[in-house]
C-alpha cells in the first residue's frame, strides 16, 4: 500500500438497541453501552438499599444484553488478593439488583451469570 493511499474505513456499527416493554406498558430502548453508562447509579442505589447485595454484585462486569437478559461476568473477582467469591449469596440478592435496575432504567431484566 502506498503511503498516500488513505487507510480503509472501519465499519463501526451502532450497538444493537433493544426494546423493552415494562409492566406499565412503556416501551424503552436500551443497549449495553447505555446500561454501562448508568451502572454506577444502579450500584449506588443497590448499596443504599442492601449493602450485602452491593458486595455480591459490585465487581460484576456487564458481559452482554440480549432480549431482556443481562449476563454478568465475575471472572475478575478471582484476581483479588482476598476472597471475593460471593456466588453462594448472589442468588438470594438477585431481586435487589433487578429492582435497582428497574428503578434507574425503568426496565425489567433477568440477571444471569457467565459460566
Amino acid at each position: 500500500m502506498d503511503w498516500r493511499t488513505p487507510p480503509p474505513l472501519i465499519d463501526l456499527q451502532e450497538p444493537k438497541t433493544l426494546q423493552y416493554a415494562c409492566e406499565s406498558g412503556i416501551v424503552t430502548n436500551m443497549n449495553l453501552l447505555e446500561l454501562r453508562a448508568g451502572w454506577t447509579e444502579v450500584l449506588d442505589r443497590l448499596e443504599r438499599k442492601n449493602r450485602i447485595a452491593w458486595i455480591a454484585f459490585f465487581d460484576a462486569r456487564l458481559e452482554s444484553l440480549t432480549e431482556s437478559t443481562l449476563m454478568l461476568d465475575f471472572s475478575d473477582s478471582s484476581k483479588f488478593a482476598t476472597g471475593h467469591e460471593y456466588s453462594s449469596i448472589r442468588d438470594s440478592h438477585r431481586l435487589a439488583l433487578q429492582s435497582a435496575i428497574q428503578e434507574v432504567f425503568g426496565v425489567e431484566l433477568t440477571i444471569v451469570e457467565k459460566e
